[in-house]
């Protein structure tokens, strides 16, 4: 159920709703990957504008594993590279109601931008944490 005692207040019945399926889904893919033991995540919407670029990173050492599901019909995949510094090797396929993950580690740099895009890139990052 959702956590009433997060940052979030004022959680409407829609939102509680979205939050209990993605929460199913995502509990669901956790235990595929083994990796249902801890169960502390969370989820961002992600609301990208046009022309927008997002520099080259690694998440925090505190994630574990992050889903990126695409909602918006068109949008551009998550950039791969080998290191901070090099150019992207590989974009991510947009697949709308699908999308991608990946184990945090120390070769899993990677950006996102929306630079040759007109529309909102929207979607729902699902990240599990350690406790």
């Amino acid at each position: 159920s959702f956590n009433t005692e997060s940052s979030v207040s004022n959680i409407t019945t829609e939102q509680e709703n979205i939050f209990n399926i993605l929460s199913k889904a995502f509990t669901n893919l956790l235990k595929e990957l083994n990796c249902d033991s801890n169960p502390y995540y969370c989820f961002q919407l992600g609301r990208t504008s046009p022309k927008y670029c997002y520099k080259t990173h690694q998440d925090e050492v505190d994630k574990i594993f992050t889903f990126v599901y695409h909602i918006s019909e068109k949008g551009v995949g998550t950039r791969l590279h080998l290191t901070e510094k090099d150019p992207y090797v590989k974009t991510t396929k947009w697949i709308r109601n699908g999308g991608q993950g990946f184990f945090r580690d120390e070769h899993t740099w990677h950006s996102y931008d929306t630079l040759d895009f007109d529309d909102i890139r929207q979607c729902i990052v699902m990240i599990l944490y350690k406790k």
